[in-house]
């Protein structure tokens, strides 16, 4: 539970959260506000989760804080990683039948706060070893753009994302030809 919430925070079930009209610096200067959808699947048809409100496309969907940003260095560069970050899968979601699933989840971000920070997770846990830390090149633009992780882009955003995964699996899909083209070029097929 949080205790002595800074002015224009309220808290419920240990959760930060304020309300659009809050007009604090530290909110409006380091907190931004982003939007979570989930759903999942059960018996082969989509549902939503059970905890939250539920909007009129039929997903679960949270308004919440955010701070910092933990990026994944496993990536190499912040839009990567920063795609993997508002884009997840939950794996072992239990559904309110009882049955283990997977869910789906997305966040967007409503409002930005003024000072974006990041922190790069560079360290991870191996059962044999233990902490292990990573210290990989990660790589920042100069200019950092938002738009594709802008609620109010979301549409447009989802759409660009389905072509650009359709273009990397026929990229994918021609490499794959090329290198057999290539190793076998020297060893027609027997008629």
């Amino acid at each position: 539970q949080i205790e002595d919430a800074p002015e224009g925070f309220t808290s419920s079930s240990g959760r930060l959260s304020t309300s659009h009209q809050d007009n604090s610096l530290i909110l409006k200067h380091f907190f931004g506000i982003m939007k979570q959808f989930r759903q999942f699947q059960q018996d082969g048809d989509k549902y939503v989760a059970d905890d939250t409100k539920i909007n009129e496309l039929g997903r679960q969907e949270e308004e919440s804080l955010f701070g910092p940003i933990i990026l994944d260095i496993a990536h190499k560069e912040l839009y990567s990683s920063l795609e993997h970050y508002c884009n997840f899968t939950i794996e072992g979601f239990r559904a309110p039948n009882g049955e283990i699933t997977k869910a789906e989840g997305s966040m967007w971000i409503q409002r930005p706060p003024e000072f974006l920070f990041f922190q790069l997770q560079r360290v991870v846990f191996d059962k044999e070893n233990g902490a292990i830390k990573i210290n990989d090149r990660f790589a920042f633009e100069k200019e950092i753009y938002l738009d594709r992780f802008l609620l109010e882009n979301k549409e447009e955003a989802i759409q660009i994302n389905k072509t650009i995964n359709d273009l990397r699996k026929r990229v994918s899909w021609a490499q794959r030809f090329l290198i057999f083209s290539l190793l076998y070029k020297n060893y027609p097929l027997r008629k």
